[in-house]
């Protein structure tokens, strides 16, 4: 499996486990890319060197409030995709 752009997820979420159990071999491949944690995945965004994170809902939405907290001057260019 080699898709056209980097993606990956953070340790111990349930993305991660859903991954791992239902689709070895997407997990297999985006496990290289995947970040220590959900701060260092945004870095990662940002900086370009991933194109995608994937985690929970939950975990993104802290993180985008945190990031209209702390850095209200600053575009977040952060989205969410997610269906209920």
């Amino acid at each position: 499996m080699a898709p056209p752009f980097k993606f990956g997820t953070v340790p111990y979420g349930s993305t991660e486990t859903n991954l791992m159990t239902h689709y070895p071999s997407i997990y297999g491949y985006m496990r290289k890319y995947s970040k220590a944690n959900a701060i260092e995945g945004v870095k990662a965004v940002k900086d370009g060197s991933v194109l995608v994170l994937l985690f929970s809902l939950q975990l993104m939405l802290v993180l985008m409030l945190m990031n209209s907290f702390y850095l209200a001057r600053k575009s977040c260019n952060i989205v969410t995709t997610a269906a209920p």
